[in-house]
Order: C-alpha cells, then structure tokens, then sequence
C-alpha cells in the first residue's frame, strides 16, 4: 500500500513526510482528493532522472522504420 498524505497533514507534519521518504520510499500527497505531489529522497530522484538516454544518445539507438526496436550498436 502506498503511503498518502492529505495536504493539510503533510503540511503540519513535513518532517515525518520526508523521513518516511528517506526510510520507506515515495509519499503520496493528495489535495482535494486527489494524487497531486510525491516526496522522494534525493536517491530516488536522482536515479529517476539518471536513467533516461540523453535526447542525443536517443537519436543514435532509435531506428526510425521499427519505432519499437533499438538499432543494434555492434
């Protein structure tokens, strides 16, 4: 079960929020019922966006006539 915060709770007790993130992964915050933000630990954030292919190694690997294969690099 993912761990969600009403708004107004995170707010009033944002260190919890992100020592749970530190500890347990992604926090869930919702305003108005519905999902609206996530509290990450740096880690997490930082192997989120270091996972992508730079738009310049995407071009180099993406083979325009089977958009759902990668050139084969050998």
């Amino acid at each position: 079960m993912e761990p969600i915060w009403k708004l107004q709770d995170a707010k009033s007790q944002f260190s919890k929020v992100v020592a749970d993130a530190l500890k347990s992964g992604p926090q869930y915050v919702t305003r108005r019922g519905t999902k609206a933000a996530v509290v990450l630990s740096i880690r997490d954030y930082e192997k989120l966006i270091s996972d992508k292919l730079s738009f310049k190694d995407f071009l180099l690997v993406f083979d325009s006539k089977n958009p759902y294969k990668i050139k084969n690099s050998g």
